[in-house]
């Protein structure tokens, strides 16, 4: 009987983690749509991102890959550093 019980467990602890993964893709997809309509909103026609990739990807991937607290303060810190007197160029999300 206790052989059914581990059954169980092994079954439930990986629909957790199924479901934990398919939460940080979809917090993952709201911080890329919400970005990128941002940009669309307020970025003048024709403008483009000083970095690469450019802050919706970087943000998409830092939710992806960091504790969620890592990547806001990480998605913060690179969207205020998107401004004119930054010089912009290649910024990996870094672990």
């Amino acid at each position: 009987m206790t052989e059914g019980v581990g059954v169980w467990n092994r079954i439930s602890v990986k629909n957790d983690c199924e479901r934990a993964s398919a939460g940080r893709e979809s917090v993952a997809g709201t911080v890329f749509a919400l970005i990128q309509s941002v940009k669309t909103l307020f970025l003048m026609h024709g403008a483009v991102c000083k970095f690469e990739p450019s802050c919706a990807i970087y943000a998409r991937e830092a939710v992806r890959v960091l504790p969620l607290h890592a990547a806001a303060i990480k998605i913060i810190w690179r969207v205020l550093r998107c401004n004119p007197f930054s010089k912009g160029g290649f910024d990996p999300v870094v672990k």
